[in-house]
């Protein structure tokens, strides 16, 4: 299952889902089905130039990244934001986003928060 899929998927804490090609590792923390639907908490792994499959957009969800390790390269609405341990990066609903980290640099980790009316600590 791809990883930008387990928002609507029948996931369970812990689960890993693994997407070879785009370099990204994901451990699902807290699921929608705990929250009412209002969270989805993901620990994201990404190996060096490695990225989310593909642009897309969470039409009512705000999207929050921290960056746990590495660097996190965040482009939404056509502006590129770079962001390093400790660092939250929240993108708004209805924003054309991608993430991935840098080439040649070590791997990235970081926590994807995805609230509907929840907050994301």
């Amino acid at each position: 299952m791809a990883i930008s899929n387990l928002a609507t998927s029948r996931t369970h804490a812990g689960e890993l889902y693994e997407n070879p090609v785009t370099g990204e590792r994901g451990v699902v923390r807290i699921r929608p089905q705990q929250s009412n639907g209002h969270l989805l908490v993901v620990d994201l792994y990404v190996r060096p130039g490695g990225a989310v499959a593909g642009e897309h957009v969470h039409p009512v969800t705000t999207e929050t990244f921290t960056v746990v390790r590495g660097e996190l390269r965040v482009r939404h609405d056509g502006h590129e934001l770079r962001a390093g341990p400790r660092t939250r990066l929240r993108v708004p609903p209805a924003s054309s986003t991608t993430s991935g980290t840098p080439a040649r640099r070590r791997p990235a980790s970081w926590s994807r928060c995805n609230p509907e009316s929840a907050s994301c600590n």
